[in-house]
């Protein structure tokens, strides 16, 4: 006879809270590294150096109950004219 290990007291109901918790987790990190990523932005423009700052940001990609968002931070010399890529700004 073949055991299982599957859990006999798991329910449809409870698996779905479980995942929903999880998400709520995944959501929440991304907006704290998204809010992190905002304050730093200022902080590296601001830094003693000359350089300019470009930064490019991603829209909202939804994944079911999940959001995310990605930003980048380039560092250029503050002589580099080169216009910020489309999508970009400089920060």
């Amino acid at each position: 006879m073949a055991s299982s290990n599957a859990d006999p007291t798991a329910t449809p109901e409870s698996v779905g809270t479980h995942r929903r918790g999880w998400a709520w987790i995944t959501i929440a990190t991304v907006g704290l590294l998204s809010a992190s990523a905002f304050v730093a932005v200022p902080a590296i423009a601001d830094s003693s150096s000359n350089d300019r700052v470009i930064v490019c940001e991603s829209g909202i990609e939804t994944n079911g109950d999940i959001e995310i968002s990605a930003a980048t931070v380039t560092r250029v010399a503050d002589g580099d004219t080169t216009p910020a890529p489309e999508g970009c700004r400089d920060g």
